[in-house]
């Protein structure tokens, strides 16, 4: 807010303020803000002056061709706290700068500080990215992801046609099918069946849906997971469900 930058909270953040009613539902590892292109290097010398630095152990990958840019700029870390920051050039995975434009130019104020909120149905397109994404960078955290999503549909007030015009604009409509198609698929919310048939009127995605649950929610045992994030002092771990627990459950 001093260097005049009011980034849009992605993910975690946000959802504390707008789906989750209890705050302790809603643990995070880091800080997603998405900021202005042009701001990012004055937003990233703001939190180095205050101390925040890149952590050798905590590099963004690139693409398999190297080629593109993360969404995200080095996580940042400060010695005496343990959550990491992630400041964004775009708002997520297949979000191009122009679609993370459009999200900020219509975000909410924040009740809680000088920062934005994307609007309910502008977060589950950033959210359902992740999901359909993450599993080419080995992550374990679908089920979470998924009831982000339950979240804001039960919690927030989606305008949903602007949702599915959004995610066309944006060429994330397929992805958002998935998304949402698992969300109902594990009875998490309800998605209304018009919503998926804008997405996707013939379907297309339910396989996707089905390959992501089986690869990232039906695990074979239960075991112990170490976040990929952790760093010396912060290490975290949790259960991961197995596959006869879940395969009940879906």
């Amino acid at each position: 807010a001093a260097a005049a930058i009011r980034p849009v909270a992605l993910k975690g953040a946000a959802l504390l303020e707008s789906a989750y009613l209890t705050p302790g539902l809603r643990p995070m590892v880091d800080l997603d803000l998405l900021v202005d292109e042009a701001q990012l290097d004055t937003a990233v010398g703001a939190l180095t002056a205050n101390g925040y630095h890149p952590h050798p152990a905590l590099r963004t990958p690139t693409t398999s061709a190297g080629a593109e840019r993360h969404p995200h700029h080095d996580p940042l870390v400060r010695q005496d706290r343990w959550l990491t920051v992630e400041l964004h050039r775009t708002a997520g995975p297949a979000l191009s700068a122009r679609a993370s434009d459009e999200l900020a130019g219509r975000a909410l104020p924040s009740q809680r500080g000088p920062h934005l909120i994307p609007t309910p149905g502008d977060h589950i397109l950033v959210l359902a990215a992740h999901f359909t994404t993450d599993r080419e960078l080995g992550s374990q955290t679908a089920l979470g992801q998924l009831a982000d999503l339950a979240h804001v549909i039960a919690h927030a007030d989606v305008a949903w046609p602007a949702l599915v015009d959004a995610a066309t604009r944006w060429g994330v409509a397929g992805r958002a099918y998935t998304a949402l198609y698992a969300v109902g698929e594990l009875g998490l919310a309800e998605v209304p069946a018009e919503v998926l048939a804008g997405l996707a009127p013939d379907g297309a995605g339910r396989a996707t849906a089905h390959t992501l649950l089986a690869e990232r929610v039906l695990a074979t045992e239960p075991r112990l997971m170490l976040s990929m994030r952790s760093f010396p002092g912060s290490a975290r771990q949790w259960l991961f469900p197995g596959g006869d627990y879940m395969r009940a459950r879906y």
